[in-house]
């Protein structure tokens, strides 16, 4: 992990620990790459091999930002852990939910008092211009793929239904994941009568 962060990509705890691989958080490792690529210091944090406390890494990265990738499921629990006890202990943290839940269920999410932005469907460009806003003292309230709070009231932004062309985006982040966690050998095989 990089030293400082503008931004801590946090892949909330997702599955069991019975000693099988995780999986590599592809969603947060090209999150990453396309906001390095645009001057955004990003930095990852992936619970289900890292067992840190994610509050501690936030303490030692001091990031303006983190942004949560949440899928619809038991992970939502994890995220919410997370975001609820960073806007207790780091108030003017702000904290941005990403993915599929919130694409999904954009008001339900801004609801709950410890998420401040989300992020929907292709996510690269309206979390760069949060950043880009963020990073400059305001927030850019017409970017798309986008959802704020403002006085209590939720706004849900258009979302572009283009999609990015991964072959003109930055390789994904990989240097910000310890690799060897995300490799195991397998081994499958059957009986045959």
């Amino acid at each position: 992990m990089n030293d400082k962060a503008d931004i801590l990509l946090i892949n909330p705890f997702s599955w069991i620990r019975d000693g099988s691989p995780a999986y590599l958080p592809y969603g947060v490792l090209y999150l990453a790459g396309y906001l390095r690529g645009k001057g955004i210091k990003a930095d990852i944090f992936d619970a289900n091999t890292d067992y840190s406390d994610p509050l501690d890494v936030v303490a030692s990265k001091k990031p303006l930002a983190i942004g949560l990738s949440v899928l619809t499921g038991p992970v939502i629990n994890e995220a919410l852990k997370i975001s609820r006890a960073a806007k207790m202990r780091f108030k003017d943290i702000k904290i941005i939910w990403g993915g599929l839940h919130p694409t999904l269920f954009p008001k339900y999410v801004l609801a709950e008092a410890s998420v401040d932005y989300i992020v929907q469907a292709e996510g690269e460009n309206a979390l760069f211009r949060l950043m880009d806003s963020l990073l400059k003292g305001h927030v850019d309230a017409s970017i798309l793929n986008f959802g704020y709070k403002d006085n209590g009231r939720i706004f849900i932004n258009p979302v572009d239904e283009r999609l990015i062309d991964l072959n003109l985006s930055p390789m994904p982040a990989w240097d910000l994941l310890d690799m060897p966690r995300y490799i195991a050998n397998r081994f499958f095989a059957s009986r045959v009568l």
